[in-house]
């Protein structure tokens, strides 16, 4: 399949392909030149990932890839990071549940994210990015991004109890999103954020230009 070169998308989710698999997906992304659609989602790689990445770096034909409940943590996330900065992908889904990734998995993955000119659409887990006070990256690096036009930061309870269990979680200033000018969708579907918040947010909704799409549901 490496070689394969009329193969467009690749779905390969829940195959228990593990941190051992992920060496051969890895090799076929740096030999294949047609691919542009692949899909990994709940296969167990864990920070293997980082070795799809990795490989990235010499394939600019792969345009989407889903990577979501692939238990990344932060150890992934640091180590995906230092290639976000310069991978020619369009669509990229890093929604995350267990293990939660710390606020240093995160400050490392915006912080590359800043001076991305190629990434138009990331997903990610809201709350999870609250639990850990991960938003104050949003402030310091998203703002800077003006590539990214889709931003997803969906809710994800499973393995999460009732917010009233987490005291202290942050709620991400959302207006600090609308600052910046590139992005034309927002999801934050079920995240609580709270009415000062929101109404920080709709009132931030006044000076901006470029939103064409907001949920909130």
């Amino acid at each position: 399949m490496k070689y394969n070169t009329h193969l467009k998308y690749l779905g390969l989710s829940r195959n228990g392909i593990g941190p051992e698999g992920a060496l051969l997906i890895a090799e076929l992304i740096t030999h294949n030149s047609s691919l542009k659609d692949l899909n990994l989602k709940d296969n167990s790689l864990g920070s293997s990932v980082v070795q799809i990445f990795q490989s990235l770096e010499k394939n600019t034909t792969l345009s989407s890839l889903e990577l979501s409940y692939n238990q990344i943590g932060t150890e992934g996330f640091i180590g995906i990071s230092q290639y976000l900065t310069n991978l020619s992908i369009k669509s990229l889904n890093l929604l995350n549940i267990t293990p939660i990734v710390k606020l240093d998995g995160f400050k490392h993955l915006f912080k590359s994210l800043k001076h991305n000119t190629t990434l138009k659409s990331l997903i990610l887990n809201g709350r999870e990015l609250q639990i850990v006070k991960g938003g104050q990256f949003i402030d310091k690096y998203m703002i800077k991004n003006s590539t990214l036009s889709n931003l997803d930061m969906l809710e994800i309870r499973t393995h999460f109890t009732n917010i009233q269990s987490f005291p202290d979680v942050e709620h991400i200033r959302l207006k600090y999103l609308l600052d910046n000018q590139s992005l034309t969708s927002l999801n934050i579907d079920c995240n609580h954020f709270g009415t000062e918040n929101v109404l920080e947010l709709l009132k931030a909704l006044t000076y901006n230009t470029t939103l064409r799409k907001l949920s909130i549901i």
